[in-house]
Protein backbone atom coordinates (compact mmCIF):
# COMPACT_ATOMS: atom_id res chain seq x y z
CA UNK A 1 0.00 0.00 0.00
CA UNK A 2 1.60 3.30 -1.04
CA UNK A 3 2.13 5.97 1.57
CA UNK A 4 -0.25 8.86 1.32
CA UNK A 5 -1.04 12.05 3.17
CA UNK A 6 -4.54 13.43 3.69
CA UNK A 7 -5.39 17.00 4.52
CA UNK A 8 -8.94 18.05 4.95
CA UNK A 9 -9.31 21.55 6.40
CA UNK A 10 -12.44 22.14 4.36
CA UNK A 11 -13.94 18.88 5.65
CA UNK A 12 -13.24 19.99 9.20
CA UNK A 13 -15.29 23.13 8.58
CA UNK A 14 -18.17 20.98 7.36
CA UNK A 15 -17.87 18.69 10.37
CA UNK A 16 -18.06 21.68 12.69
CA UNK A 17 -21.15 22.85 10.83
CA UNK A 18 -22.77 19.49 11.45
CA UNK A 19 -21.79 18.97 15.07
CA UNK A 20 -21.74 22.51 16.42
CA UNK A 21 -24.34 24.53 14.50
CA UNK A 22 -26.29 27.14 16.43
CA UNK A 23 -29.79 26.93 17.78
CA UNK A 24 -29.04 23.87 19.89
CA UNK A 25 -30.04 21.40 17.16
CA UNK A 26 -26.48 20.24 16.64
CA UNK A 27 -25.06 20.50 20.11
CA UNK A 28 -21.42 19.57 20.55
CA UNK A 29 -20.86 15.82 20.49
CA UNK A 30 -17.35 14.66 21.17
CA UNK A 31 -15.86 11.24 20.62
CA UNK A 32 -15.26 9.26 23.73
CA UNK A 33 -11.61 9.41 24.79
CA UNK A 34 -10.24 6.69 22.53
CA UNK A 35 -7.41 5.83 24.89
CA UNK A 36 -9.83 5.43 27.80
CA UNK A 37 -12.18 3.01 26.03
CA UNK A 38 -11.93 -0.63 27.00
CA UNK A 39 -11.45 -2.90 23.98
CA UNK A 40 -14.64 -4.64 22.89
CA UNK A 41 -13.51 -6.82 20.00
CA UNK A 42 -16.12 -8.11 17.57
CA UNK A 43 -16.82 -11.84 17.70
CA UNK A 44 -16.52 -12.63 14.01
CA UNK A 45 -17.70 -16.25 14.29
CA UNK A 46 -20.81 -15.23 16.17
CA UNK A 47 -21.52 -12.42 13.71
CA UNK A 48 -21.15 -14.77 10.74
CA UNK A 49 -23.55 -17.25 12.32
CA UNK A 50 -26.12 -14.48 12.90
CA UNK A 51 -25.96 -12.64 9.59
CA UNK A 52 -24.86 -15.01 6.83
CA UNK A 53 -27.38 -16.24 4.26
CA UNK A 54 -31.03 -15.27 3.68
CA UNK A 55 -32.05 -15.66 7.33
CA UNK A 56 -29.07 -13.59 8.39
CA UNK A 57 -29.98 -10.82 5.97
CA UNK A 58 -33.48 -10.70 7.45
CA UNK A 59 -32.07 -10.57 10.98
CA UNK A 60 -29.71 -7.78 9.96
CA UNK A 61 -32.53 -5.71 8.45
CA UNK A 62 -34.26 -5.71 11.84
CA UNK A 63 -31.25 -4.23 13.61
CA UNK A 64 -31.79 -0.69 12.37
CA UNK A 65 -35.06 -0.13 14.22
CA UNK A 66 -33.70 -1.85 17.32
CA UNK A 67 -30.63 0.36 17.27
CA UNK A 68 -32.71 3.52 17.55
CA UNK A 69 -34.69 2.39 20.59
CA UNK A 70 -32.38 0.10 22.57
CA UNK A 71 -30.77 1.08 25.85
CA UNK A 72 -27.64 -1.04 25.24
CA UNK A 73 -26.95 0.68 21.95
CA UNK A 74 -23.20 0.08 21.76
CA UNK A 75 -23.64 -3.71 21.72
CA UNK A 76 -26.28 -3.45 18.99
CA UNK A 77 -24.19 -0.93 17.08
CA UNK A 78 -21.31 -3.40 17.04
CA UNK A 79 -23.57 -6.03 15.46
CA UNK A 80 -24.97 -3.40 13.08
CA UNK A 81 -21.54 -2.26 11.87
CA UNK A 82 -19.49 -5.46 11.88
CA UNK A 83 -22.43 -7.69 10.99
CA UNK A 84 -22.75 -5.90 7.65
CA UNK A 85 -19.53 -7.65 6.60
CA UNK A 86 -21.51 -10.87 6.18
CA UNK A 87 -24.59 -9.45 4.43
CA UNK A 88 -24.69 -10.23 0.70
CA UNK A 89 -23.88 -7.19 -1.41
CA UNK A 90 -22.95 -4.95 1.49
CA UNK A 91 -19.22 -5.21 0.87
CA UNK A 92 -19.28 -4.19 -2.78
CA UNK A 93 -17.56 -0.85 -3.32
CA UNK A 94 -16.93 -0.01 0.33
CA UNK A 95 -14.01 2.20 -0.63
CA UNK A 96 -15.70 3.69 -3.72
CA UNK A 97 -17.84 6.11 -1.72
CA UNK A 98 -15.23 8.64 -0.67
CA UNK A 99 -15.94 11.34 1.87
CA UNK A 100 -13.82 13.95 0.16
CA UNK A 101 -15.68 13.40 -3.13
CA UNK A 102 -18.85 14.60 -1.43
CA UNK A 103 -17.45 17.74 0.13
CA UNK A 104 -18.20 19.80 -2.98
CA UNK A 105 -21.88 18.84 -2.68
CA UNK A 106 -22.14 19.94 0.94
CA UNK A 107 -24.03 23.16 0.27
CA UNK A 108 -27.69 24.11 0.18
CA UNK A 109 -27.93 24.17 -3.62
CA UNK A 110 -26.45 20.68 -4.09
CA UNK A 111 -27.99 19.12 -0.98
CA UNK A 112 -30.66 17.17 -2.95
CA UNK A 113 -27.92 15.51 -5.02
CA UNK A 114 -25.93 14.81 -1.88
CA UNK A 115 -28.95 13.20 -0.22
CA UNK A 116 -29.68 11.05 -3.27
CA UNK A 117 -26.12 9.72 -3.30
CA UNK A 118 -26.25 8.94 0.40
CA UNK A 119 -29.59 7.18 0.04
CA UNK A 120 -28.19 4.96 -2.74
CA UNK A 121 -25.40 3.81 -0.43
CA UNK A 122 -27.51 3.47 2.72
CA UNK A 123 -29.93 1.23 0.82
CA UNK A 124 -27.08 -1.28 0.52
CA UNK A 125 -25.01 -0.44 3.59
CA UNK A 126 -27.08 1.27 6.30
CA UNK A 127 -24.04 1.27 8.60
CA UNK A 128 -21.82 3.18 6.16
CA UNK A 129 -20.03 5.90 8.15
CA UNK A 130 -19.61 8.40 5.34
CA UNK A 131 -23.18 8.06 4.07
CA UNK A 132 -24.65 8.50 7.56
CA UNK A 133 -22.54 11.59 8.18
CA UNK A 134 -23.41 13.28 4.90
CA UNK A 135 -27.06 12.24 5.07
CA UNK A 136 -27.35 14.12 8.35
CA UNK A 137 -25.50 17.11 6.98
CA UNK A 138 -27.59 17.14 3.79
CA UNK A 139 -30.84 17.14 5.75
CA UNK A 140 -29.54 19.93 7.94
CA UNK A 141 -28.54 22.02 4.92
CA UNK A 142 -32.02 21.68 3.44
CA UNK A 143 -33.81 22.45 6.71
CA UNK A 144 -32.00 23.26 9.95
CA UNK A 145 -35.10 22.23 11.94
CA UNK A 146 -35.37 18.76 10.36
CA UNK A 147 -34.98 16.40 13.30
CA UNK A 148 -34.04 13.53 10.99
CA UNK A 149 -30.62 15.17 10.76
CA UNK A 150 -30.16 14.50 14.48
CA UNK A 151 -30.95 10.83 13.89
CA UNK A 152 -28.17 10.46 11.34
CA UNK A 153 -25.76 12.56 13.38
CA UNK A 154 -26.32 10.37 16.42
CA UNK A 155 -25.99 7.18 14.39
CA UNK A 156 -22.72 8.39 12.89
CA UNK A 157 -21.33 9.20 16.35
CA UNK A 158 -22.48 5.83 17.71
CA UNK A 159 -20.85 3.90 14.84
CA UNK A 160 -17.58 5.79 15.24
CA UNK A 161 -17.56 5.09 18.98
CA UNK A 162 -18.27 1.44 18.22
CA UNK A 163 -15.07 1.28 16.19
CA UNK A 164 -13.15 3.14 18.89
CA UNK A 165 -14.31 0.55 21.43
CA UNK A 166 -12.82 -2.31 19.39
CA UNK A 167 -9.21 -1.51 20.29
CA UNK A 168 -6.78 1.10 21.54
CA UNK A 169 -5.00 1.57 18.22
CA UNK A 170 -1.62 1.37 19.95
CA UNK A 171 -0.33 -1.62 17.95
CA UNK A 172 -1.53 -4.30 15.53
CA UNK A 173 -2.73 -6.68 18.29
CA UNK A 174 -4.90 -3.88 19.69
CA UNK A 175 -5.76 -2.18 16.39
CA UNK A 176 -9.22 -0.73 15.86
CA UNK A 177 -11.34 -2.97 13.62
CA UNK A 178 -12.73 -1.34 10.46
CA UNK A 179 -14.36 -2.73 7.34
CA UNK A 180 -12.55 -0.47 4.87
CA UNK A 181 -9.72 2.02 4.55
CA UNK A 182 -12.36 4.68 4.02
CA UNK A 183 -13.79 3.91 7.46
CA UNK A 184 -10.32 4.22 9.00
CA UNK A 185 -10.01 7.67 7.46
CA UNK A 186 -13.49 8.59 8.67
CA UNK A 187 -12.67 7.58 12.25
CA UNK A 188 -9.49 9.69 12.17
CA UNK A 189 -11.50 12.67 10.96
CA UNK A 190 -13.98 12.01 13.75
CA UNK A 191 -11.08 12.14 16.22
CA UNK A 192 -10.09 15.57 14.83
CA UNK A 193 -6.80 14.21 13.49
CA UNK A 194 -5.82 16.76 10.87
CA UNK A 195 -3.02 14.93 9.14
CA UNK A 196 -2.19 11.26 8.70
CA UNK A 197 0.52 9.43 6.78
CA UNK A 198 0.36 5.68 6.31
CA UNK A 199 3.59 3.92 7.29
CA UNK A 200 4.71 0.58 5.85
CA UNK A 201 4.78 -2.34 8.27
CA UNK A 202 7.10 -5.33 8.09
CA UNK A 203 5.96 -8.78 9.23
CA UNK A 204 2.65 -7.37 10.44
CA UNK A 205 -0.59 -9.29 10.54
CA UNK A 206 -2.44 -9.06 7.23
CA UNK A 207 -4.83 -6.14 7.19
CA UNK A 208 -3.03 -4.11 9.86
CA UNK A 209 -2.34 -0.52 8.86
CA UNK A 210 -0.34 2.04 10.82
CA UNK A 211 -0.60 5.80 10.47
CA UNK A 212 1.63 8.51 11.86
CA UNK A 213 -0.69 11.31 12.85
CA UNK A 214 -0.89 14.71 14.41
CA UNK A 215 -2.17 14.27 17.94
CA UNK A 216 -5.61 15.63 18.77
CA UNK A 217 -7.30 16.55 22.07
CA UNK A 218 -9.26 13.30 21.76
CA UNK A 219 -6.54 10.89 20.63
CA UNK A 220 -3.21 11.99 22.04
CA UNK A 221 -0.87 9.38 20.55
CA UNK A 222 1.02 10.13 17.34
CA UNK A 223 0.57 6.57 16.04
CA UNK A 224 -2.68 4.77 15.36
CA UNK A 225 -3.32 1.26 14.02
CA UNK A 226 -6.36 -0.15 12.19
CA UNK A 227 -7.19 -3.71 11.23
CA UNK A 228 -8.98 -3.61 7.87
CA UNK A 229 -11.19 -6.66 7.31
Amino acid sequence: MPMHTCRFASRLVLRLALLFAGGGLFSALQAQDAEALQANRPDWEELEARFSGPDGAKAYSQLSAQLDTASRRLALAQAFYYGSYFVDGANAGRDDFQALDLASLANKADAPTLLALCDSVLAIRPADLTANYYKGLGLYLVDTTDLRSVHYRDRYVLLCNTILSSGTGAACPTAMDVLSENDAMEVMRFLSIRKMVEEPLENAEEGCQRYRITASPIYRSRIIHFMVH
